[in-house]
């Protein structure tokens, strides 16, 4: 017994860091299994299709160094192929008081099915295998004669949102509708001229996004025109899906990973004008490109199996050859490469 107490006393700091450490690698073990088991309950999803633009220039992407990412993990989601019934079309015709039984369309290259009716001074145009609907109105003349002052914004709100409930246009209940952005449009003859004060406007623009636990859902949004006396001149809907599933919890890669990714990126996925996206040869034209913010969204997969999958949205500034500034971008997917299906 004194042997052992003498053993003790005189190794007693070495016994007690082997204990520590043997009690660290034990947790480690578990939380490895742990995750271990967790990863492999994860299926494997397929990245969005965006199309990118050839760059004549290089990246440069110094400034995401002092960008952090904080999030180590986010969920991905299933959604549901989302179609609109003959019936759906026909009643949000009937809402917008159209009569005559609509035209019927085939988009040959996408397989979409169209409905479409053209009555007096509107328009309206359904696309049932997407769920997108675009109405117009055709008499300008006649909103800009209109008198009094557009609604303020709180209350352009409450009726934009009034609206889409009664067509049924809302996102599901998980899914935010969030003010974007509006714009104060006066008419000119056949086009619109934005300006500041609502005294001067004949139309108020809101435009919503949709967002997932406060991050953007790219690809999904609502853009609705109000006039003074609070009818709707132009809508344009396109989220084209109803529910959606959680599967599970990915991964997501480092910002080392990111930059080693971008690296060998030669593209950009748009131009951003002033809200005005221009994804074209333009991209072409740019003679630097500076990208200095990195932030989490959400896209839609191409696929036949629909998921919403977060995104790094990379962006920063451009500058075209002949001097004008612009915002840029670009998508990759944030999950890391080995819980995605190889194109």
């Amino acid at each position: 017994m004194n042997s052992i107490k003498r053993f003790f006393k005189k190794y007693w700091l070495f016994i007690i860091l082997a204990l520590i450490a043997g009690t660290l690698l034990s947790l480690y073990v578990v939380n490895k299994l742990d995750e271990d088991e967790i990863r492999e309950d994860l299926s494997l999803v397929s990245p969005p299709k965006i199309k990118g633009f050839p760059l004549n220039t290089n990246l440069n992407y110094s400034g995401l160094q002092k960008e952090k990412i904080e999030i180590k993990e986010e969920n991905v989601y299933e959604i549901d192929n989302y179609l609109f019934s003959d019936q759906e079309a026909i009643s949000i015709a009937q809402k917008f008081n159209f009569k005559t039984i609509p035209e019927v369309y085939q988009d040959q290259e996408n397989n979409n099915i169209f409905y479409e009716w053209s009555e007096g001074n509107k328009y309206l145009s359904i696309n049932l295998s997407m769920a997108e609907v675009e109405y117009q109105r055709d008499d300008l003349e006649l909103i800009s004669q209109e008198k009094g002052i557009l609604s303020n914004l709180s209350q352009a709100e409450e009726i934009a949102r009034k609206f889409l409930g009664d067509f049924q246009l809302l996102p599901p209940e998980n899914i935010n509708l969030v003010l974007d952005f509006k714009k104060y449009l006066q008419i000119n003859e056949v086009y619109f001229n934005e300006v500041k004060s609502p005294q001067e406007a004949s139309l108020l623009q809101l435009n919503f996004r949709y967002q997932i636990k406060e991050k953007r859902l790219s690809g999904a949004s609502i853009s609705l025109y109000l006039t003074k006396n609070n009818e709707i001149f132009r809508l344009i809907y396109n989220p084209s899906f109803k529910e959606i599933k959680d599967i599970g919890l990915y991964p997501l890669k480092t910002k080392e990973e990111v930059i080693k990714e971008l690296e060998m990126v030669d593209f950009l996925h748009y131009i951003d004008k002033e809200n005005y996206y221009v994804t074209s040869d333009e991209i072409k034209n740019l003679s630097a490109v500076n990208l200095n913010k990195i932030k989490l969204t959400y896209l839609r997969t191409a696929q036949k199996e629909n998921y919403l999958i977060p995104l790094f949205l990379i962006s920063g500034q451009g500058l075209l050859k002949n001097g004008e500034k612009v915002e840029v971008g670009l998508y990759l997917p944030a999950i890391k490469d080995e819980y995605l299906l190889t194109p």
